[in-house]
């Protein structure tokens, strides 16, 4: 049936075509209708209400304080830190190995700034609002470089603070994870998101590597952090990636 209507459907504007190809517009008129006070439809409105405000008692919740105002810059940040620490912790409870340290696209952290406060379940949204999840990379010691190489030429991205490096000529030097330079032979475990794994933002190089995804979202994981925090979250200023003078 469906097909019938599109072959009549096909034949009507072969017909409508041909019918009006000796036919031109001689002149255009436009006009600009304002719309004010358009009245609430009660009867749409009844409807979703319900769901909103089920919805909304969700959202709202609270489940953390945040001490003061967080913000994303480059090539370090408060909101930076505090979003690839908690990657980190949590990949860390799902992991059966020892992480040695995490990493996140600058792109993936979607607000600029967390107001000092109760931080909602709203919050957590906002910040991930893409359905990543997260896992384990396996990398050597050439390909640690790598990752840090295309995070110095995108200007620095969020990392926790097991590692620390410094940008020059576009690159990364002196590349410390938990206080030691990369060592050969050793295979680094790398909490990530399974975009950056999949090659996102010019991570290509990473879609062959052994990578254990847990398949627990970003903004969950997030959330969990957050729901256990007991404590006011004091966010860490700590430069991790700068610029070599």
């Amino acid at each position: 049936m469906l097909r019938t209507y599109f072959k009549y459907g096909l034949i009507f504007l072969i017909l409508l075509t041909v019918s009006c190809k000796h036919y031109q517009v001689s002149t255009k008129h436009y006009d600009n209708i304002q719309i004010n006070n358009i009245a609430l439809d009660s009867s749409i409105y009844n409807l979703y209400k319900p769901y909103k405000d089920s919805l909304d008692k969700i959202m709202l919740l609270p489940i953390a304080i945040l001490s003061e105002n967080v913000i994303k810059q480059q090539p370090s940040s408060t909101l930076g830190n505090l979003i690839a620490d908690i990657l980190f912790d949590e990949t860390q409870k799902l992991s059966k190995d020892t992480v040695d340290f995490a990493i996140t696209n600058y792109g993936g952290i979607r607000v600029n700034t967390l107001q000092k406060g109760t931080l909602k379940i709203l919050d957590a949204f906002n910040i991930m609002p893409f359905e990543n999840t997260i896992g384990v990379l396996s990398i050597n010691q050439e390909e640690v470089q790598m990752l840090c190489d295309v995070i110095a030429q995108k200007g620095g991205w969020p990392i926790s603070n097991q590692i620390n490096f410094r940008i020059k000529d576009g690159k990364a030097i002196d590349i410390l994870i938990n206080q030691k330079p990369l060592q050969e032979n050793k295979i680094y475990k790398v909490a990530i998101i399974d975009y950056l794994v999949s090659g996102g933002d010019n991570m290509s190089f990473l879609k062959d590597k052994p990578y254990i995804n847990f398949n627990v979202l970003f903004r969950d994981a997030i959330i969990e952090y957050l729901k256990n925090t007991k404590e006011p979250i004091i966010p860490s200023n700590q430069k991790r990636i700068m610029y070599a003078e």
